[in-house]
């Protein structure tokens, strides 16, 4: 009789093990995910960066009398744009990109 109850408790505790285990394992797939969004995220941020960097650049020039012609690109055709609309642009998807950015850093900790 007791050797059963002792392969029972056994059981259930090699039970509770796996189910920590697979806790873990879910715990550790989320977490690099949420990794690789983050260094997603990143890349944008930099990206976008670059162009608000140039944007701005062009901006300089305009006011010196050398207007710059901006393109942006729509499926696969590019369509002139206004320098103050695309940098607005780049200005409001930076905002977005930093939010996001904050809401994974917050699922990381």
């Amino acid at each position: 009789m007791s050797y059963n109850s002792n392969s029972n408790i056994g059981a259930e505790a090699a039970t509770a093990v796996d189910q920590k285990i697979q806790e873990f394992r879910t715990l550790q797939e989320e977490l690099t995910k949420h990794h690789t969004d983050l260094g997603t995220l990143m890349a944008q941020r930099n990206e976008n960066e670059m162009v608000k960097q140039e944007l701005e650049v062009c901006e300089r020039e305009g006011n010196d009398g050398n207007e710059a012609v901006i393109y942006k690109q729509v499926g696969p055709v590019l369509i002139k744009n206004d320098l103050d609309e695309a940098l607005e642009t780049v200005r409001k998807r930076l905002e977005f990109i930093s939010g996001e950015m904050k809401k994974t850093e917050q699922l990381i900790e």
